[in-house]
């Protein structure tokens, strides 16, 4: 996957993936020029409305804390209103800040459990390897270590959904909300991270925005503007960018 729209940090990347808007749109620009992500412009309400409320989950763990957090202006000491300040308020379960990923993906473990039976959408965020790559720079070995433990979770999460017989029927998406700078401590300029699907359909890479409008095709909901909410900037990764002129 790469960026470009909004800095390669943590506040733009996961509402940009999990919206399919440019930066500039959700007012999320980098982890100090930030606001709200506006009411039902993401994934997990557009599917709460296209469904009802009563006819699907949604579940948002996430590992870091103020970076994918929900407090709202005036909260806790926060002034600006924190991303998922009004997304929250849709959703079935909001949990942030775990930090582990021990603490993120056994309460993954835990949801899919309980919702078995339930059609679900589910965004398990893992604060690894960036934690580590702040700590110990990229090229260190806590640093690959991390990315091998994000790996071994990923493996429990489907040899969960394989025991619980909904593995089939569900798709997965993993994707990074940004890459690394080379050698370094920090993400400053770093547009190329990856994205992996279990879903035959997709054909390309993209853009990080171009997750969400895949997601929304997939549950048959429209990419266009309604009531106030705009068209998404992403395009879904199972359509070509550009089209090939027969010779």
């Amino acid at each position: 996957s790469f960026t470009t729209s909004g800095a390669t940090m943590t506040k733009p990347g996961w509402a940009q993936i999990l919206s399919g808007y440019n930066s500039e749109v959700m007012g999320i620009r980098d982890n100090t020029d930030y606001r709200p992500l506006p009411a039902g412009y993401s994934v997990l309400e557009k599917l709460e409305n296209h469904f009802g409320p009563e006819n699907i989950v949604t579940l948002f763990v996430a590992g870091k804390r103020d970076h994918v957090g929900g407090l709202c202006p005036g909260e806790m000491g926060e002034v600006k209103g924190q991303p998922w300040c009004l997304t929250k308020r849709s959703l079935d379960c909001f949990e942030n800040g775990l930090d582990t990923n021990e603490r993120v993906g056994q309460r993954a473990l835990e949801l899919l459990e309980i919702h078995r039976h339930d059609r679900f959408f589910a965004f398990f965020q893992f604060a690894e390897p960036d934690h580590a790559g702040h700590a110990f720079g990229e090229n260190s070995i806590q640093y690959s270590q991390a990315i091998v433990d994000d790996d071994r979770w990923l493996g429990k999460i489907m040899a969960k959904l394989r025991v619980l017989v909904i593995y089939r029927q569900t798709l997965i998406y993993v994707i990074t909300d940004h890459g690394f700078n080379e050698g370094q401590h920090t993400h400053g300029n770093a547009p190329c991270g990856f994205m992996a699907a279990k879903d035959r359909q997709v054909i390309r890479s993209g853009d990080r925005k171009d997750l969400a409008p895949t997601i929304l095709k997939r549950y048959g909901i429209s990419l266009e503007g309604r009531n106030g909410i705009p068209p998404v900037d992403g395009r879904p990764l199972d359509e070509p960018l550009f089209c090939m002129h027969p010779q």
